[in-house]
């Protein structure tokens, strides 16, 4: 008997590697992901406005970055003791102005520094439910625990979305002709907007990420819901929340990622980088000669890495 159903791996038309610069921007489930291209030395800017979850929030933030936005005092707003602004994070909140901007523009200001390097860009949408200013009638990316009602909530449209990313999208590829535009849409249920809602939420996020797929040649849906959702299928791989998946969802989805992105002599890269990592995280003692030892091997292994792949960093 057959008790689950399992994706077939999709074959996309290209391949991820080491000298090529992602532009990472989504949800925490991007985060995931981009840890591990991180850990494995893969050239990532991954979420410079902290982790976003609406389509148009992420539309806005690739504006910003496309425009090379710098933000300066007047682009702040100050409640609570701390400074921060409508389009980033809470993490990126201060009680010092200067250090407000510091936090917020050093990602954006490296991304700027080799943006010309640019070849992949990845988004994850995570829902479609929005919250705006009332007075200001601004779609904000987070709500800064400022009260319920400061905000209107609603739901956005297929055709918002795709009239807010149609431009955002033109720009890059003007500029990147080969750019590789990757949608997923994020396996966490927001269940705080209700079950029936999210399920809503989603739908019209997935309509709009294949409205996009089907205008854009250099655009691809990577299924990260669908296997998480459909695949697996099951709360065993879900957090204690049964909210987010855990760490044995993360990884089937991240193997999944891996043979569909990377090709041989990736793979065996990210093998050596791995081991390489794994044993300097080893700690021991430094007055025992086997850990010296030890130690010199690691030195060895690392020295013999950098000759043969120049084009990444340990």
């Amino acid at each position: 008997m057959i008790f689950k159903n399992t994706l077939p791996n999709i074959q996309f038309p290209f391949r991820i590697k080491h000298n090529e610069l992602i532009l990472s921007i989504g949800s925490c489930f991007t985060e995931h992901i981009g840890n591990k291209l991180s850990n494995l030395k893969f050239l990532i800017a991954q979420n410079p406005f902290g982790i976003v979850y609406n389509p148009m929030s992420i539309s806005s933030q690739l504006k910003y970055i496309f425009h090379s936005k710098i933000f300066k005092s007047e682009d702040l707003s100050f409640n609570n003791g701390k400074f921060f602004t409508w389009n980033h994070h809470s993490s990126f909140s201060n009680k010092d102005e200067s250090k407000t901007l510091e936090k917020i523009n050093l990602p954006l200001l490296e991304i700027y520094e080799s943006f010309e390097k640019l070849t992949h860009l990845h988004i994850t949408f995570a829902t479609a439910w929005i919250y705006e200013i009332k007075d200001k009638t601004q779609i904000v990316a987070n709500c800064h625990k400022f009260p319920h009602e400061v905000f209107q909530k609603r739901i956005l449209s297929i055709d918002e979305i795709l009239n807010s990313f149609e431009p955002v999208l033109n720009h890059f590829i003007s500029q990147f002709p080969n750019i590789k535009l990757l949608f997923s849409l994020s396996p966490v249920r927001h269940i705080r907007d209700g079950i029936i809602e999210d399920r809503l939420s989603k739908s019209i996020l997935h309509v709009s990420i294949h409205e996009i797929v089907k205008q854009y040649s250099q655009a691809y849906y990577f299924p990260a819901y669908e296997l998480v959702n459909d695949d697996l299928r099951d709360y065993r791989f879900y957090k204690q929340d049964l909210v987010h998946p855990n760490d044995m969802a993360i990884e089937y989805v991240w193997e999944y990622f891996c043979n569909s992105f990377f090709d041989n002599n990736t793979l065996e890269i990210n093998k050596k980088i791995d081991a390489i990592l794994k044993m300097k995280n080893h700690i021991g003692d430094e007055n025992n000669i086997e850990y010296l030892q030890f130690k010199q091997k690691i030195e060895f292994l690392e020295n013999q890495f950098n000759l043969s792949y120049p084009h990444i960093i340990l």
